[in-house]
């Protein structure tokens, strides 16, 4: 235990000091290029504004664009203070009389306004490890059908995976669950870039190294501590859990073990994830704190328990209502898995495919509610952004139609 406990930190001082080091590489690009895309960005974003639904009406179909143009103004913010310290204080320009997107168009119009140099300190912007990059070669348009092209590859090569390793019983949940994130919407905001992308780049790693895997628990917690301190970097608070349990949920359905062992692995893997996720991004209000001389640690601990609030604005609204806010930003899609679950059921009861409670593995279920305990814990954020946070209940769909699927599967364990 010892030597575990000593892995997870010397892997998690690593993970802060290197996350510092490449934000610090990557504030010594050139911005004169980078600005001249964001220009291009801030027209798009004029004509879309800042919260388009890509299909009216359809709250699960709106894109993030203000909190895309928060991500390119802080890429393309020139650096006027030391590499060492833009790299924690993450500033770009505001305005008391604008949003971000407005202040973008404004830059690339030259247009003369009232702004000021806002710091994002709380945050990692780890994404800005790939987004400066990026925006050095291709312009908005362009980076969405980089991450289109990107996310269908990792799509498809999960799939492939799941026929050669004999994994077909995932197919259909893992389809239905990405389909509910909705492919078109994850492809068209750069916020909502990293956490489907460390979720399906997991199923890969799981899959091509399942044997490794395979009831080793230690393994399991270094994995999902090693994916919280990543999403805490790169996330800008999204949908974080779903890149807990999505992998999790492929985890304990393929190590079916006694009810007891199963628990251990759920709540380890759970704790792990969690304390990854809250020990990286602490670390950033620390090491900010630290060398910045600004209280970013008072900022962010603020800021945490106003989400964790059951507010908002002034009003206080019940558990209830965050829950059913989530669940109602995409009640077609919710609607549609319960028909294909019911179908699955339907069709092995016709095809005399016998029923194997012995398959049903509770802990399935349990993973199916961790969206339901997210909302309350994170109440206040779940309720206000229920757009894009009704996404975690991916996990509920891809656990759920799991249970079904291995009702009739035979139990190879």
């Amino acid at each position: 235990m010892f030597d575990f406990l000593k892995k997870i930190i010397i892997t998690f001082l690593g993970l802060v000091i290197l996350g510092y080091l490449a934000l610090v590489i990557v504030y010594l690009l050139p911005t004169s290029a980078i600005q001249k895309n964001v220009a291009e960005a801030a027209n798009i974003i004029q004509m879309e504004k800042s919260h388009p639904e890509l299909v009216y009406g359809h709250q699960d179909t709106m894109l993030d664009n203000l909190t895309d143009s928060i991500m390119m103004g802080t890429a393309r913010y020139e650096t006027k203070e030391n590499v060492f310290l833009e790299a924690l204080l993450s500033n770009r320009e505001t305005s008391n009389l604008m949003m971000d997107s407005e202040v973008i168009a404004a830059e690339a119009s030259n247009v003369e306004f009232d702004s000021t140099v806002s710091s994002y300190g709380r945050y990692w912007h780890g994404y800005l490890l790939y987004l400066k990059p990026l925006l050095l070669l291709l312009n908005y348009g362009q980076i969405r059908y980089f991450i289109a092209f990107f996310q269908m590859t990792l799509f498809v090569a999960v799939l492939y995976l799941m026929v050669k390793k004999n994994k077909e019983h995932h197919i259909i949940p893992f389809i239905v669950a990405y389909l509910f994130l909705n492919p078109a919407a994850l492809s068209l905001s750069l916020q909502y870039f990293p956490v489907s992308v460390i979720t399906m780049i997991q199923f890969i790693l799981l899959l091509a190294y399942e044997e490794s895997y395979k009831n080793n628990n230690k393994k399991w917690f270094y994995h999902f501590f090693i994916v919280g301190c990543l999403v805490a970097y790169f996330d800008f608070l999204t949908f974080p859990l779903l890149s807990l349990g999505m992998p999790l949920c492929f985890l304990i359905a393929e190590n079916r073990k006694t009810l007891k062992e199963n628990m251990i692995s759920f709540v380890g893997s759970c704790m792990a994830w969690g304390f990854g996720y809250a020990a990286m991004w602490g670390s950033k209000w620390v090491l900010g704190s630290l060398i910045t001389k600004e209280n970013i640690i008072a900022d962010a601990v603020g800021n945490v328990l106003l989400r964790v609030g059951a507010t908002e604005s002034e009003s206080k609204v019940s558990a209830l209502e965050v829950i059913l806010k989530n669940i109602g930003a995409n009640k077609l899609c919710l609607l549609i898995t319960v028909v294909i679950a019911v179908g699955i059921f339907v069709c092995g009861i016709l095809k005399k495919r016998r029923i194997d409670l012995k398959n049903v593995n509770i802990v399935m279920i349990l993973c199916a509610i961790l969206p339901l305990m997210w909302y309350l814990v994170v109440s206040n954020h779940s309720y206000i952004h229920y757009w894009f946070t009704h996404r975690i209940l991916a996990i509920s769909i891809y656990a759920m139609l799991l249970v079904v699927m291995f009702l009739f599967v035979k139990d190879k364990n």
